[in-house]
Protein backbone atom coordinates (compact mmCIF):
# COMPACT_ATOMS: atom_id res chain seq x y z
CA UNK A 1 0.00 0.00 0.00
CA UNK A 2 1.35 3.68 -1.16
CA UNK A 3 0.24 6.79 -0.75
CA UNK A 4 1.51 10.85 -1.06
CA UNK A 5 3.98 10.92 1.80
CA UNK A 6 2.55 12.88 5.18
CA UNK A 7 4.44 13.53 8.29
CA UNK A 8 3.46 10.22 10.43
CA UNK A 9 3.05 12.19 13.42
CA UNK A 10 0.41 14.38 12.05
CA UNK A 11 -1.98 11.60 11.36
CA UNK A 12 -1.62 10.57 15.80
CA UNK A 13 -3.36 13.83 16.60
CA UNK A 14 -6.75 12.61 15.53
CA UNK A 15 -6.61 9.83 17.87
CA UNK A 16 -6.22 11.70 20.82
CA UNK A 17 -9.70 11.57 22.38
CA UNK A 18 -10.76 8.08 20.46
CA UNK A 19 -7.87 6.19 22.06
CA UNK A 20 -5.09 4.40 20.11
CA UNK A 21 -7.35 2.33 17.87
CA UNK A 22 -9.19 5.81 16.42
CA UNK A 23 -4.96 6.70 15.85
CA UNK A 24 -4.30 3.51 13.93
CA UNK A 25 -7.54 3.73 11.45
CA UNK A 26 -6.20 7.32 11.12
CA UNK A 27 -2.67 6.30 9.95
CA UNK A 28 -4.34 3.67 7.83
CA UNK A 29 -5.93 5.48 5.03
CA UNK A 30 -2.40 8.26 5.31
CA UNK A 31 0.30 5.83 6.17
CA UNK A 32 2.73 7.23 4.41
CA UNK A 33 5.70 8.08 6.23
CA UNK A 34 8.11 5.76 9.36
CA UNK A 35 7.21 7.22 12.23
CA UNK A 36 10.07 8.90 13.61
CA UNK A 37 9.61 8.25 17.00
CA UNK A 38 10.80 4.51 16.66
CA UNK A 39 13.73 6.05 14.47
CA UNK A 40 14.75 8.26 16.71
CA UNK A 41 14.55 5.94 19.96
CA UNK A 42 16.93 3.84 17.98
CA UNK A 43 19.27 6.55 17.39
CA UNK A 44 21.88 6.94 19.70
CA UNK A 45 25.06 5.76 17.50
CA UNK A 46 26.45 9.66 17.13
CA UNK A 47 26.24 9.99 21.31
CA UNK A 48 28.70 7.54 21.82
CA UNK A 49 32.32 9.41 21.74
CA UNK A 50 33.90 5.59 21.23
CA UNK A 51 34.17 4.26 17.43
CA UNK A 52 34.42 1.03 18.49
CA UNK A 53 31.06 -0.43 20.54
CA UNK A 54 28.78 -2.73 20.01
CA UNK A 55 24.96 -1.91 22.06
CA UNK A 56 21.86 -4.72 22.17
CA UNK A 57 18.99 -3.38 24.18
CA UNK A 58 14.94 -3.66 24.14
CA UNK A 59 12.78 -0.82 25.65
CA UNK A 60 8.97 -0.49 26.59
CA UNK A 61 7.05 2.76 25.08
CA UNK A 62 3.96 4.30 24.80
CA UNK A 63 2.28 7.39 23.91
CA UNK A 64 2.40 10.20 26.72
CA UNK A 65 -1.25 10.98 26.46
CA UNK A 66 -2.94 7.61 25.50
CA UNK A 67 -3.34 5.09 28.42
CA UNK A 68 -4.69 2.79 25.90
CA UNK A 69 -1.43 1.79 24.34
CA UNK A 70 1.83 -0.77 25.07
CA UNK A 71 4.20 -0.49 23.51
CA UNK A 72 7.69 -2.99 23.24
CA UNK A 73 10.80 -2.76 20.80
CA UNK A 74 14.20 -4.07 20.30
CA UNK A 75 17.56 -1.51 19.37
CA UNK A 76 20.93 -1.95 18.18
CA UNK A 77 23.90 0.18 17.37
CA UNK A 78 27.53 -0.04 16.82
CA UNK A 79 30.78 1.22 15.26
CA UNK A 80 33.99 -0.40 14.14
CA UNK A 81 37.23 1.56 13.31
CA UNK A 82 39.25 -0.11 10.51
CA UNK A 83 42.71 1.35 9.06
CA UNK A 84 43.81 4.55 11.03
CA UNK A 85 40.95 6.83 9.85
CA UNK A 86 37.69 4.58 8.85
CA UNK A 87 35.01 2.86 10.52
CA UNK A 88 31.68 1.48 9.75
CA UNK A 89 28.52 2.12 11.56
CA UNK A 90 25.04 0.44 11.67
CA UNK A 91 22.05 1.23 13.90
CA UNK A 92 18.80 0.19 14.09
CA UNK A 93 15.66 -1.00 16.05
CA UNK A 94 11.69 -2.70 16.11
CA UNK A 95 9.18 -1.05 18.31
CA UNK A 96 5.27 -2.24 18.24
CA UNK A 97 2.36 -0.85 19.89
CA UNK A 98 -0.99 -2.76 20.61
CA UNK A 99 -3.94 -1.15 21.82
CA UNK A 100 -4.88 -2.54 25.45
CA UNK A 101 -8.84 -1.89 24.34
CA UNK A 102 -8.99 -3.84 20.78
CA UNK A 103 -6.45 -5.75 18.63
CA UNK A 104 -5.24 -2.73 16.25
CA UNK A 105 -0.86 -2.48 16.23
CA UNK A 106 1.38 -0.69 14.75
CA UNK A 107 4.47 -1.95 13.84
CA UNK A 108 8.10 0.30 13.30
CA UNK A 109 11.30 -1.14 11.58
CA UNK A 110 14.52 0.88 10.66
CA UNK A 111 17.36 -0.31 9.34
CA UNK A 112 21.06 2.08 8.91
CA UNK A 113 24.20 1.19 7.73
CA UNK A 114 27.14 3.31 6.08
CA UNK A 115 31.02 3.79 6.58
CA UNK A 116 32.42 6.89 7.81
CA UNK A 117 35.96 8.86 8.53
CA UNK A 118 37.32 10.23 11.33
CA UNK A 119 40.61 12.38 11.81
CA UNK A 120 42.09 13.14 15.27
CA UNK A 121 42.43 17.37 15.25
CA UNK A 122 43.94 17.33 18.61
CA UNK A 123 45.04 15.25 21.65
CA UNK A 124 41.22 15.17 23.09
CA UNK A 125 39.21 15.75 19.77
CA UNK A 126 38.41 14.55 16.25
CA UNK A 127 36.08 14.92 13.83
CA UNK A 128 33.94 12.73 11.72
CA UNK A 129 31.95 11.79 8.47
CA UNK A 130 29.42 9.56 8.16
CA UNK A 131 27.38 8.36 4.56
CA UNK A 132 24.87 5.19 4.83
CA UNK A 133 21.83 3.85 3.82
CA UNK A 134 17.90 4.02 5.68
CA UNK A 135 15.56 1.39 5.23
CA UNK A 136 12.51 1.95 7.09
CA UNK A 137 9.37 0.48 6.97
CA UNK A 138 5.59 0.42 9.10
CA UNK A 139 2.64 -1.99 9.25
CA UNK A 140 -1.08 -1.14 10.62
CA UNK A 141 -3.25 -4.20 11.61
CA UNK A 142 -6.55 -4.02 13.27
CA UNK A 143 -9.89 -6.09 12.94
CA UNK A 144 -10.51 -6.66 9.29
CA UNK A 145 -8.31 -3.77 8.07
CA UNK A 146 -4.64 -3.53 7.56
CA UNK A 147 -1.74 -2.06 5.71
CA UNK A 148 1.84 -1.07 5.63
CA UNK A 149 4.38 1.44 3.75
CA UNK A 150 8.31 1.29 3.28
CA UNK A 151 11.24 3.76 2.53
CA UNK A 152 14.37 3.88 1.77
CA UNK A 153 17.12 6.22 1.18
CA UNK A 154 20.31 7.68 2.05
CA UNK A 155 21.57 9.53 5.62
CA UNK A 156 24.64 11.96 5.64
CA UNK A 157 26.08 13.32 9.45
CA UNK A 158 29.33 15.70 9.74
CA UNK A 159 30.31 15.96 13.72
CA UNK A 160 33.00 16.40 16.26
CA UNK A 161 33.78 14.16 19.47
CA UNK A 162 35.58 15.56 22.18
CA UNK A 163 36.72 15.04 25.84
CA UNK A 164 37.57 18.34 26.95
CA UNK A 165 38.90 16.70 30.56
CA UNK A 166 40.04 13.41 31.22
CA UNK A 167 36.01 12.11 32.73
CA UNK A 168 33.85 14.23 30.13
CA UNK A 169 32.88 13.02 26.25
CA UNK A 170 30.89 15.50 24.41
CA UNK A 171 29.91 15.23 20.71
CA UNK A 172 27.81 16.83 17.92
CA UNK A 173 26.48 16.39 14.76
CA UNK A 174 24.21 17.57 11.77
CA UNK A 175 22.52 14.74 10.03
CA UNK A 176 20.85 14.96 6.65
CA UNK A 177 18.20 12.18 6.11
CA UNK A 178 17.04 11.68 2.44
CA UNK A 179 14.23 9.68 1.68
CA UNK A 180 12.63 8.50 -1.50
CA UNK A 181 8.70 7.41 -1.56
CA UNK A 182 8.33 7.35 -5.03
CA UNK A 183 6.87 10.48 -5.51
CA UNK A 184 9.02 13.21 -4.32
CA UNK A 185 12.75 12.73 -2.82
CA UNK A 186 12.41 14.36 0.90
CA UNK A 187 15.35 16.17 3.08
CA UNK A 188 15.66 15.82 6.80
CA UNK A 189 18.03 17.92 8.77
CA UNK A 190 18.61 17.07 12.45
CA UNK A 191 21.36 18.65 14.93
CA UNK A 192 22.44 16.35 18.15
CA UNK A 193 24.54 17.40 20.82
CA UNK A 194 25.77 14.91 23.52
CA UNK A 195 27.69 14.94 27.15
CA UNK A 196 28.68 12.51 29.13
CA UNK A 197 30.24 12.20 32.04
CA UNK A 198 32.12 9.38 34.28
CA UNK A 199 31.43 9.47 38.14
CA UNK A 200 33.80 6.73 38.98
CA UNK A 201 35.51 3.83 37.23
CA UNK A 202 32.44 1.46 37.09
CA UNK A 203 29.67 4.44 36.65
CA UNK A 204 29.12 6.70 33.48
CA UNK A 205 26.20 9.33 32.92
CA UNK A 206 25.23 10.41 29.68
CA UNK A 207 22.06 13.10 28.22
CA UNK A 208 21.32 14.05 24.84
CA UNK A 209 19.18 15.87 22.84
CA UNK A 210 18.61 16.22 19.05
CA UNK A 211 15.85 18.64 17.68
CA UNK A 212 14.90 18.99 13.81
CA UNK A 213 16.53 22.16 12.07
CA UNK A 214 14.56 21.38 8.44
CA UNK A 215 10.68 22.92 7.98
CA UNK A 216 9.59 19.51 7.77
CA UNK A 217 10.58 18.49 11.41
CA UNK A 218 11.16 21.74 12.67
CA UNK A 219 9.19 21.57 15.88
CA UNK A 220 10.63 17.80 16.22
CA UNK A 221 12.57 17.19 20.28
CA UNK A 222 14.47 14.32 21.50
CA UNK A 223 15.24 14.22 24.63
CA UNK A 224 16.88 11.19 26.15
CA UNK A 225 19.60 10.45 29.51
CA UNK A 226 21.65 7.02 29.81
CA UNK A 227 23.43 5.29 32.52
CA UNK A 228 26.31 2.93 31.88
CA UNK A 229 27.39 0.41 34.79
CA UNK A 230 30.90 -1.08 33.39
CA UNK A 231 30.87 -4.79 34.58
CA UNK A 232 34.87 -4.83 33.18
CA UNK A 233 36.81 -2.81 30.68
CA UNK A 234 34.62 -4.83 27.64
CA UNK A 235 31.25 -5.53 28.94
CA UNK A 236 28.81 -2.57 30.46
CA UNK A 237 25.15 -2.83 31.45
CA UNK A 238 22.99 0.33 30.16
CA UNK A 239 19.42 2.03 31.28
CA UNK A 240 17.98 4.75 29.22
CA UNK A 241 14.83 6.81 29.33
CA UNK A 242 13.93 8.76 25.88
CA UNK A 243 11.27 11.34 24.96
CA UNK A 244 10.12 12.12 21.71
CA UNK A 245 7.78 15.45 21.11
CA UNK A 246 6.58 15.70 17.89
CA UNK A 247 5.15 19.56 15.94
CA UNK A 248 1.13 17.81 17.44
CA UNK A 249 2.85 17.03 20.61
CA UNK A 250 1.84 13.39 21.07
CA UNK A 251 4.78 12.51 23.18
CA UNK A 252 6.10 9.08 23.09
CA UNK A 253 8.00 8.04 25.79
CA UNK A 254 10.60 4.95 26.31
CA UNK A 255 12.64 3.13 29.11
CA UNK A 256 15.12 0.62 28.36
CA UNK A 257 18.04 -1.49 29.22
CA UNK A 258 21.01 -3.11 27.44
CA UNK A 259 24.22 -4.57 27.34
CA UNK A 260 27.38 -2.29 25.68
CA UNK A 261 30.45 -3.93 24.58
CA UNK A 262 34.11 -2.40 23.77
CA UNK A 263 35.25 -3.67 20.97
CA UNK A 264 39.06 -4.01 20.45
Amino acid sequence: MRAKRAPFHQSLSAGRAAGVLAILLTVLPALTAPSKAQQQISRNVNAEPSYDYLYAGFFRSNFADEDASNGFGIEFAGSKSFGDNFHVWGNGGRNSFESTESDASLTDSIFNIGVGTQLDVSEYASVFARIGFIFMETRVDSVGVGGSGSWDGYIASLGVKAFPIPKLGLAADVERIEIDDETEFVLEFFLGVSAQYRLTDEFMARAFIQRGISDEVSDYNVLGAIAEYRFTSIVAAYASATSVSPDNKVDVRAIGAGLRFHLP
